[in-house]
């Protein structure tokens, strides 16, 4: 049988026929197009594949030219159509969409200060956190974090802003603002702070990023705000926040910050001991510079009704504020007086228009009594309702139900009574969260109670109270409510519909209206000392939007990287072929074809066990297994490692030299082959019923995880290490999974899930996380490769057939 050589085309392997006129490698395409059909197209012979190592590869009679015979397999003249490049408008967008972290970036997460993060996994189950860490600071945090971009955002009271990494606690950078005041300052000795510094929690705007914050210095003495640039913390702006008549001596920025309208809205309220004279003051400052907008309703010697609480104040989709006032001054009577000239603006809800106009208010018939008593209703700032009204409340324990068009009036609520069980003086503090149908309260002494929220009647009623906690302000995120109790000590989570406690953790000790933070599956907790977080399950999630590479995949893709950022990825085009495309520092290449007959239904398996190293695998069209590699100059030819085949291989490598390659068999198990840098072993059963392609991976030396879809659509997880061992998770999965190690003893494990979108699982070393969507409708298995510790690439075939890729950790 005389051999051909393939010469330029690929120049690693020959060919051979019976007919030495059948030198198609040496061919143009267009000369393979011309060759007598007599005596290539259709036609059937035996080939040989004789590859670099010269071993004789025999190809099934039945492979026919043109139906990628002579190249398919050959790898000889690339005369088929690529995939269809990528459009600058695909025709059908996947909908996955990524998530870059959660976007907590003003108090309790929005301007409603509902405190829920709907983009948290589902903690269900947690028992205690997977990870842990603190940072030390130069300064107490009485501020609630922020979080944006996977970073989380602290002041303090020693006027500093730092950015800290999300999963370490490291800090990114810092910026100290100025020299804070001391409590010495302060007229007569009020005020439980100091240093006085940054207090009130500060707002970013994603959109421009920059982070502004309210703080004091001592000198000279007044309130300032700063604009700081949260990618690398660079002070663009200062802006004095003492206008005539706002004096820092008796007055406090304690409550949080709010953006809307292009503006900074700033409350100012007294300094605790209540030394007056202090005022309602509300500033806005316009984010693109102009005249400070004021508020402050008070006239004569009317004075207090400060707006102290921590959670500020809250915006509607329209602009407008709502604000909850302290205790005033007014003389104690029976009745309260009604006339708008006789409220000092004490113990009352405000609207305010987006430029600071007083558009409606809302005063209980006790609010004069309420004065008297120190029985603010200013503790806690209003919680807007998806439905157009607002819930408020104060020290009293009592609550109320307002229109937000028009907050009533005097003592005309849509509804009011007392919270539970609350306690009727000194009960509610910091704020509110909100997930339907749930208004949580936090009652100091008592505990932390659920409302029930007939939206429909315009009614609240009790749901759940749990006791034997004195909470702070309150958050929602995994399906449980956390709260850190009053000055510290112990944060819980409790479960949203029931009140049950799930879990609890020591915390450091902190001020009395902390509250915490939900960021990427991990609860952050402002202390005396700096922050402490404690993730509860959230690995993985995305960090980029998802883009298209192009292409029309007629497979799965599958990724391999050897590590550098470099990813090569590999799938079966509409030719049946085998096509790849690679990113090395963020370009693609473009999908190249590889050639070979790749089964129907079967998706490529690819590896790298080093640099310049790739090994790819797939099932042929005899069903047998087909490898070939590329050494960093030029691919091999094929080899076929043999066996019978009912699925897509897949490859994982634990240091150079070695493969490990698994498939499924006729049997319907798991079957695994290796190559120990000398030879390939035979085949090895490993049992199981497998209802989809394995997956493989390995995050070191010694060590094997393989993945696959059991028939009642649940996650099989088998490893090896020194021994094979082997588990079931309770997943719901509707296509084969696929994994990646970004770091040793931690795995990331994707599949489809309900109504085939994206869900991922991590492996921390402790534990599996929760099994959470990421979002979009795939139709195929996705694939995941860690091009950098701690990261991950993630490819699916869209609705459209292309492929899509998001990057995440």
């Amino acid at each position: 049988m005389p051999r051909v050589p393939l010469g330029p085309c690929r120049g690693r392997a020959s060919i051979s026929t019976r007919r030495p006129e059948t030198d198609v490698c040496a061919m143009s395409s267009a000369q393979f197009l011309r060759y007598p059909s007599r005596w290539v197209r259709g036609a059937v012979w035996p080939i040989e594949i004789w590859p670099a190592d010269r071993a004789v590869h025999t190809i099934a009679p039945q492979v026919r030219v043109l139906r990628m015979a002579a190249a398919v397999l050959l790898l000889a003249a690339p005369v088929w159509a690529p995939p269809a490049a990528a459009s600058s408008a695909p025709h059908v967008t996947p909908s996955v969409r990524a998530s870059s972290g959660t976007a907590w970036t003003t108090y309790h997460a929005n301007n409603q200060r509902t405190g829920n993060d709907p983009a948290a996994p589902s903690f269900a189950g947690t028992t205690g956190p997977l990870a842990q860490w603190s940072a030390g600071l130069d300064g107490k945090v009485y501020a609630e974090p922020l979080a944006l971009g996977r970073l989380i955002f602290v002041a303090t009271e020693n006027d500093t802003v730092y950015a800290l990494d999300e999963d370490t606690g490291s800090a990114r950078w810092s910026r100290h603002l100025g020299t804070p005041a001391v409590r010495s300052q302060v007229a007569g000795g009020c005020g439980n702070i100091d240093p006085i510094g940054i207090t009130g929690t500060p707002v970013i705007d994603p959109t421009g990023g920059v982070l502004y914050a309210a703080g004091l210095i001592g000198s000279p003495f007044k309130y300032q705000l700063w604009a700081v640039r949260i990618s690398d913390g660079a002070l663009l702006s200062t802006r004095d926040l003492t206008p005539p008549g706002l004096n820092p001596a008796f007055q406090q920025e304690r409550g949080a910050l709010a953006l809307g309208n292009r503006t900074v809205y700033v409350p100012f309220g007294g300094w605790a001991g209540d030394c007056t004279p202090y005022h309602p003051w509300v500033l806005g400052v316009p984010t693109a510079g102009g005249n400070l907008l004021t508020y402050q309703p008070q006239t004569g010697g009317q004075q207090g009704g400060g707006i102290w609480a921590p959670s500020g104040e809250a915006l509607d989709s329209a602009g407008n504020l709502y604000l909850e006032t302290g205790n005033g001054f007014s003389s104690p009577s029976s009745p309260c007086p009604t006339t708008y000239g006789q409220w000092d603006h004490g113990d009352g809800v405000l609207k305010l228009s987006p430029s600071l106009v007083e558009q409606s208010f809302f005063a209980p018939s006790n609010w004069c009594r309420l004065n008297g008593t120190d029985q603010d209703l200013g503790s806690v700032a209003p919680l807007l309702l998806p439905d157009g009204t607002l819930f408020a409340s104060g020290k009293s324990g009592q609550g109320w139900l307002l229109s937000s068009s028009s907050l009533g009036g005097f003592n005309s609520p849509l509804f009011g009574a007392q919270v539970d069980s609350c306690h009727t003086s000194s009960s509610v503090f910091g704020g509110f969260a909100y997930a339907a149908p749930f208004v949580f309260v936090p009652c100091d002494g008592v505990g932390l109670v659920a409302l029930r929220v007939d939206s429909a009647n315009h009614r609240f009623s009790a749901g759940w109270s749990a006791g034997g906690f004195s909470p702070g302000p309150p958050i929602v995120a995994g399906g449980l409510v956390w709260s850190v109790s009053r000055n510290g000590g112990r944060l819980a989570g409790f479960d949203q519909a029931t009140g049950q406690i799930k879990v609890q953790v020591s915390v450091g000790s902190a001020s009395r209206f902390v509250t915490p933070t939900s960021a990427d599956g991990w609860i952050v907790v402002p202390t005396d000392a700096g922050v402490e977080a404690f993730q509860f399950g959230v690995s993985p999630s995305l960090t980029s939007g998802w883009q298209t590479v192009g292409g029309t995949l007629a497979s799965a893709p599958d990724s391999a990287t050897w590590g550098g950022g470099h990813v090569d990825v590999f799938a079966r085009g509409t030719d049946a072929g085998l096509w790849t495309n690679s990113r090395d520092g963020g370009r693609w290449s473009g999908w190249a074809p590889l050639g070979g007959i790749v089964q129907s239904g079967s998706g490529p398996g690819a590896v790298s066990w080093g640099p310049g190293r790739l090994d790819v695998f797939v099932r042929g069209s005899d069903d047998a297994l087909w490898h070939r590699w590329y050494d960093g100059g030029s691919w091999s030819g094929w080899e076929s490692l043999g066996g019978v085949l009912t699925s897509g291989p897949d490859a994982a490598s634990w240091t150079a030299g070695r493969l490990d390659v698994f498939v499924r068999g006729t049997d319907s198990g798991l079957w695994h082959r290796w190559f120990d840098g000398g030879s390939w072993s035979g085949w090895e059963p490993l049992g199981g019923s497998l209802n989809s392609d394995p997956s493989a991976t390995s995050w070191g030396p010694g060590r094997l995880d393989v993945f696959a879809r059991s028939p009642n659509n649940q996650l099989i997880h088998r490893w090896w290490s020194g021994a094979w061992g082997s588990e079931t998770l309770p997943l719901a999965v509707s296509s084969g999974p696929d994994a990646a190690s970004p770091g040793p003893g931690l795995l990331d494990v994707f599949g489809l899930g309900t109504a085939s979108a994206v869900w991922g699982t991590a492996f921390t070393g402790s534990g599996w996380t929760a099994w959470h969507a990421l979002g979009g409708t795939g139709t195929s298995d996705p694939s995941a490769a860690s091009p950098s510790p701690g990261t991950f690439d993630l490819f699916v075939r869209g609705t459209d057939q292309s492929m899509y890729q998001a990057t995440g950790r």
